[in-house]
């Protein structure tokens, strides 16, 4: 979405706020002669550039500012809304996540004793905690996302999403937040910074800023954070980011950027999810000598093993849509499935 996104933008010349739910021939239609000087980046894709950025500098010393990782699993919830419950890609979208952590952290654990198959598996949060708590992120975002998906197959759960998109996140909202405040426990009280049930009201703000569409609305999901955020890290600073990230969401579609930041922005919010996997082992390379250097180093490396893992991923993707039988056309005389290759196609 962080590609396609930039690439709309710099083909129209702005972009439009629904611009993932309209045809491409539509949006072509809307394309400038001249584009601005100035460009519109898309508040999700840019947190979730300085997001990383935040974890990495912040695990290599450069900075000391934490929060980053849970304002990217409030963007993951807001994305969740905007593109997954829409399109249905339940199982695509976990596997993007899962199977690339799963494989390099199970690398990692065969070579070092620092994790094991509990890792591997995604699971070392609920296998008592030993070890490295380095990957958590990515263990509660693949949790939730398949609790999210099975709850999205029970046909009366979907229809109520359907029909009442802000509605339902607001009522999941409240059991999250009991367990937020502690009226509610669920198991040990270990580590709750890094659990799916003491985080998943992070989660769903995210999706609540996607849903909400009237003034009141965002202002209730404004007025949840507010509640929700101090006091959780017991650091102000945290805190800080984590409410400012949030809140961006709900009031900040976009960001008026010089035209050249897309560009350099564009890598690091894609590749965030191997910047993050690849980290851990890469910072430390130079980073007790320059934690600056470390941070650089770890950025680096992680967009080069993305740009290596995504053709890759995209002929598996490919090879595995080919198995599948197609279903017969039920559409509306003249209209054609959607292009394979939607890059390729905005960049004619």
């Amino acid at each position: 979405y962080v590609e396609a996104s930039i690439a709309l933008e710099e083909r129209l010349g702005h972009l439009p706020a629904d611009w993932h739910l309209q045809p491409i021939g539509t949006l072509d239609q809307h394309a400038r002669a001249r584009r601005p000087r100035v460009a519109r980046l898309e508040t999700g894709a840019l947190l979730r550039a300085i997001a990383i950025v935040l974890v990495v500098g912040n695990h290599a010393g450069a900075f000391l500012i934490g929060g980053g990782a849970h304002v990217l699993f409030a963007a993951a919830g807001f994305n969740m809304a905007r593109f997954q419950l829409s399109s249905g890609t339940w199982g695509r979208s976990v596997a993007r996540v899962a199977v690339p952590s799963m494989l390099w952290i199970g690398g990692v654990a065969a070579l070092t004793e620092d994790f094991d198959l509990a890792h591997s598996l995604l699971l070392h949060g609920w296998a008592g905690g030993r070890g490295r708590w380095a990957y958590w992120f990515v263990e509660v975002l693949v949790q939730v996302l398949v609790v999210v998906a099975v709850a999205m197959r029970v046909p009366l759960v979907a229809r109520f999403e359907r029909g009442r998109p802000f509605l339902l996140p607001a009522l999941l909202l409240v059991p999250a937040l009991a367990v937020r405040f502690d009226l509610v426990e669920l198991g040990q009280h270990h580590r709750p910074f890094f659990r799916p049930h003491e985080i998943a009201w992070i989660f769903v703000l995210g999706w609540m800023a996607a849903r909400a569409r009237s003034p009141w609305q965002r202002a209730i999901v404004s007025a949840a954070a507010a509640v929700a955020v101090p006091g959780f890290f017991q650091d102000g600073l945290r805190e800080t980011v984590l409410l400012v990230g949030l809140l961006a969401l709900v009031w900040v579609p976009s960001v008026p950027v010089p035209r050249v930041l897309p560009r350099l922005v564009a890598p690091l919010a894609s590749a965030s999810l191997y910047v993050y996997l690849t980290h851990v082992q890469v910072h430390p390379l130079l980073s007790d000598r320059s934690p600056v250097a470390g941070l650089a180093l770890a950025l680096v490396v992680g967009v080069a093993v993305w740009r290596v893992a995504q053709p890759l991923q995209q002929r598996i993707e490919g090879a595995l849509a080919a198995r599948r039988p197609t279903p017969a056309a039920a559409g509306s005389p003249g209209t054609s499935p959607p292009p394979r290759d939607a890059r390729r196609v905005l960049r004619r």
